[in-house]
């Protein structure tokens, strides 16, 4: 029985000739097979008793992992799911379960497999539809000197047309390729939960995605723009096509209540998000560096920090001679302390930026975020393509000479309108990133 479900075959579009429109590149480009290195938080979930099987899920603290029901348990059906027919029977023993951070999953090194202590599965039924998710426990703590655990979005409900980024271990088609961890940027949200209105899919519980989950990507999650998990991966039609999700929002109560266990078990202190408190990862502990703030009285430091009008945190002094924490750096302008990665600044890949989104353009190359119908704006100058969801810089027009000028330029006159290159970048395509995929049924 194969229990996977990835992210969808896509295509770039027609090739473009040389010296066409500025291209915008957003993120790690998978196309061709690369692997995607950075996303360790995601991982997979493979069984000693299952020679097919290989699930994702996403780490959501140092010793538990959001997945779905179906890579914890058989259902009653083998092909396909009928909401409000298909259900689930017990869950898999620990035992038979492992979870590895490796970038290949199956041909990567064994030693880096995690066993199972427990599995958790919802309350309530054993019904297929909107019941899809499921917690792993490990028997021991994933050290942040290995990777660090990604928030799950439990005090905020998904919004149609949402841009959202999927990972997995899926396939690259419908029949090959599940094993590596890979990505794709730049979806949207197809509907929320109630405004899908389908016969295939929960009502309350569930939400459709733009496109592509194949096998191996079941239990993967879907990534807002601040890399919170806001879905996991359930199942879709062949082609890597209508991907469904189960909203993580709809089950906050009970991933709360699983996580401040599993923190017990792990002897640690559970995340805020746990408490109650805001899953926004910029938020921090209050008061200390990163925190959010308005003020440097609220700040323990007494310095609150403005990376931009619309980012500002808890930072400290600094100067030209003196040094910053790790992956901060002194604006000297300021004199203050400022997070590595934020919207504008130079990268060369998706690991250089805070949320992971990496654009060249013909303004540079520099870390960039979503924008447009979930309300997310984009910090001045920058602007919004709308059709893409992504924020970009306006290039600086190019400075001539002044021909007919006598002596020595005074001055000089752009070779073309800002607003002309404006619209160049506008009808700039997105290279979208074309992870693996494969035909999902029941993924």
């Amino acid at each position: 029985m194969s229990l996977v479900a990835s992210i969808s075959c896509g295509t770039n579009g027609p090739d473009r000739q040389p010296g066409a429109e500025p291209v915008m590149v957003i993120g790690q480009s998978i196309a061709g097979g690369e692997p995607d290195t950075v996303d360790k938080f995601v991982v997979a979930i493979l069984s000693t008793s299952i020679a097919t099987y290989i699930c994702s899920g996403s780490l959501i603290a140092p010793n538990l992992v959001l997945t779905a029901h179906h890579c914890v348990a058989t259902t009653s059906t083998d092909q396909g799911v009928e909401c409000g027919w298909t259900t689930f029977s017990e869950p898999y023993s620990p035992a038979s379960l492992y979870v590895t951070m490796s970038t290949d999953a199956i041909g990567g090194p064994k030693t880096g497999f995690r066993p199972v202590a427990e599995v958790f599965v919802p309350p309530g039924s054993d019904e297929f539809c909107g019941y899809d998710v499921a917690l792993i426990r490990l028997k021991d703590n994933i050290t942040s000197g290995e990777t660090n655990p990604i928030n799950p979005r439990v005090d905020q409900d998904v919004v149609d047309n949402e841009v959202y980024k999927a990972v997995g271990y899926g396939n690259v088609n419908d029949q090959s390729g599940a094993g590596w961890r890979r990505m794709r940027e730049g979806l949207k949200v197809k509907c929320a939960p109630g405004n899908c209105g389908s016969y295939y899919i929960d009502q309350t519980r569930e939400w459709e995605g733009e496109t592509g989950i194949c096998h191996g990507d079941s239990g993967g999650p879907a990534l807002d723009s601040k890399g919170r998990v806001i879905g996991v991966v359930s199942r879709g039609n062949s082609g890597c096509s209508k991907p469904i999700y189960g909203g993580v929002f709809g089950w906050a109560a009970w991933i709360k209540s699983v996580a401040a266990e599993a923190a017990k078990a792990g002897d640690y202190e559970p995340a805020p998000w746990v408490k109650g408190e805001s899953s926004d990862p910029a938020v921090g502990i209050l008061g200390q560096p990163g925190a959010k703030c308005t003020k440097g009285e609220e700040c323990k430091s007494g310095t609150c920090a403005a990376e931009n009008e619309q980012t500002s945190y808890c930072s400290m002094v600094c100067t030209a001679e003196t040094s910053c924490p790790d992956k901060w750096f002194c604006d000297t302008d300021q004199g203050v302390c400022i997070q590595r990665g934020g919207f504008g600044q130079k990268c060369e890949s998706p690991a250089d930026c805070r949320n992971g989104m990496c654009v060249a353009d013909a303004a540079g190359s520099y870390c960039t975020q979503a924008c447009g119908d979930a309300g997310a704006v984009c910090p001045e100058p920058a602007l919004c393509a709308q059709d893409k969801g992504w924020c970009y810089l306006p290039p600086s027009p190019p400075v001539v000479v002044d021909a007919d000028s006598s002596g020595c330029s005074v001055g000089g006159r752009a070779s073309a309108p800002w607003y002309f290159a404006l619209a160049l970048i506008g009808l700039g395509r997105l290279r979208r990133l074309r992870p693996r995929a494969s035909r999902l049924g029941l993924p």
